[in-house]
């Protein structure tokens, strides 16, 4: 199963969007699509306590904001992961 990503931008140098993500077939989760990313990316904390990580503002499935991990994903689904980006310094 495919999944399209998209995210306001690009992590970790490995995770350059949009890209395409394979999942498995079996009923797969929006906590199975993170833990993907996240393991691409291991400075960024996409998920927490069994919630949405600091640093993921909202995520989106075909343009509807989910904050469940229990989300269910579909083949062509399009995620778009919406990332805080902190400033490093200040001038």
């Amino acid at each position: 199963m495919i999944i399209n990503v998209d995210s306001n931008v690009a992590m970790c140098g490995q995770l350059v969007t949009p890209m395409r993500v394979e999942l498995p077939e079996e009923s797969p989760t929006l906590a199975d699509l993170l833990a993907q990313l996240a393991a691409l990316c291991r400075s960024m904390e996409f998920v927490r306590d069994n919630k949405l990580g600091d640093d993921v503002r909202v995520v989106l499935i075909n343009g509807k904001e989910h904050y469940s991990l229990d989300s269910r994903l579909r083949d062509g689904d399009q995620v778009t992961v919406v990332v805080e980006i902190v400033p490093l310094g200040g001038g």
